[in-house]
């Protein structure tokens, strides 16, 4: 199990969907102790991870869900021969973040002169 944290906000990751279920059911009934609840449209269990894709391919479904915490988006990927063909990344699972190219070349021109000033 491993679980980050931020402020009110948590995402818990488990290797058997049954361990996710029991933890979900013990956090609803741990915060109905003290009168909260779960936001029901943020709070969803998913299957994620190294081998999400090739699983849901096998049942017949889609791509793996993505989900957003802290202002990133989280999808599964593979990045095959990363360093080089058969190098030490292939297969590999990642984290994308897909604004990172957006990011840069919005912020690339502005930066840039004082890159190239302080060589």
């Amino acid at each position: 199990m491993i679980i980050v944290r931020f402020a009110d906000d948590i995402v818990a990751g488990f290797q058997h969907r049954a361990d996710a279920e029991q933890f979900h059911a013990d956090l609803v009934e741990r915060f109905a102790r003290f009168n909260l609840e779960l936001n029901a449209e943020k709070t969803r269990l998913i299957e994620f991870g190294r081998f999400a894709a090739q699983n849901r391919r096998r049942r017949g479904l889609g791509r793996p869900e993505t989900f957003a915490f802290l202002g990133f988006t989280h999808m599964c990927t593979q990045q095959r021969g990363a360093a080089c063909k058969g190098g030490p990344y292939r297969d590999h699972f990642f984290a994308k973040r897909p604004w990172w190219p957006c990011w840069l070349a919005a912020c690339l021109p502005s930066v840039a002169p004082g890159l190239i000033a302080s060589e």
